[in-house]
């Protein structure tokens, strides 16, 4: 799981799943894969970029789905731009997976994040999101957003302001 010397992933123009914590621990990887970047449909697993240290700026198109701690401890990224509105699995395949765990922990741990940019699609900012991203300054809330989960802003010490708008219920 996962390879600290890994530094760059090319080609993949044809996957369309990455597995459970596949890129984990790659402390040296600075980009994510070509197949990301050229946004190729595709579904990361749970933790995909898990502790993917250097990383920096992250871009995700809306062809992108996804499940939890996607960035969790990625401790070098400073900017995120998610346009992908998350991905239920199937409930046989993944047992404990629910619309409330699709992004828990995403950015959690991710001490250098200063800006998220989340894509109006994005209705639901479960538990821990943006927890410990001490120096996040501004994240915009979706407008179709309906919930905030428990300590999804937890020790984001440098957020000033946070404007949430009307269709946020719980």
């Amino acid at each position: 799981m996962g390879n600290p010397n890994l530094t760059e992933v090319t080609g993949g123009q044809n996957v369309r799943f990455v597995g459970r914590q596949a890129f984990y621990l790659c402390k040296r990887m600075k980009n994510l894969p070509d197949f990301v970047k050229n946004h190729r449909k595709c579904i990361y697993s749970q933790a995909a970029f898990k502790n993917a240290r250097a990383l920096t700026n992250i871009k995700l198109s809306p062809n992108v789905q996804y499940t939890n701690a996607l960035f969790k401890g990625c401790t070098s990224l400073k900017s995120a731009y998610i346009q992908g509105k998350g991905f239920l699995p199937n409930a046989k395949t993944w047992k404990y997976m629910n619309k409330n765990k699709i992004n828990e922990e995403m950015f959690s741990g991710c001490r250098s994040l200063k800006t998220a940019k989340l894509y109006n699609g994005i209705t639901r900012l479960n538990a821990r999101m943006f927890a410990d991203c001490v120096k996040l300054r501004k994240v915009n809330i979706p407008k179709k957003c309906t919930y905030i989960g428990i300590n999804t802003f937890r020790n984001c010490k440098s957020l000033r302001k946070l404007t949430i708008p009307k269709s946020v219920k719980r």
